[in-house]
């Protein structure tokens, strides 16, 4: 359900369709695909004060794509955090076998406890 914040007016601007303050009712369609960050609505009541007029048609934007623009929770760190940890992990303990040993030489580490 929504609210018209301004008034809608006939392709030639010469007739009111719906009132500022008229809702709109409709469905949302719950199938959502990858990548696409839309919400497609199915509006099915325009009610205008004692007036409920039935109608039949899609949400769409301003430029008449399909679908109105949503947010949509990828799931972005759940799906690449462990992966990236572990790539993280892997690469600063390499970083740091590299750091402690030199080339063409022995070399000892030695580990110190203060008491």
């Amino acid at each position: 359900m929504c609210q018209l914040t301004r008034n809608v007016w006939s392709d030639n601007g010469e007739v009111l369709l719906a009132r500022k303050g008229a809702l709109l009712i409709g469905e949302q369609n719950k199938v959502m695909t990858q990548g696409v960050a839309r919400v497609f609505v199915n509006w099915t009541t325009l009610k205008d004060e004692n007036v409920n007029v039935r109608i039949g048609a899609l949400g769409t934007d301003s430029l008449g794509a399909s679908g109105l623009p949503a947010w949509v929770d990828n799931h972005f760190g759940q799906r690449f955090g462990g992966a990236l940890l572990l790539s993280l992990l892997g690469d600063g303990l390499d970083i740091l076998k590299n750091s402690t040993q030199q080339t063409g030489s022995n070399s000892n580490i030695t580990y110190e406890k203060h008491i």
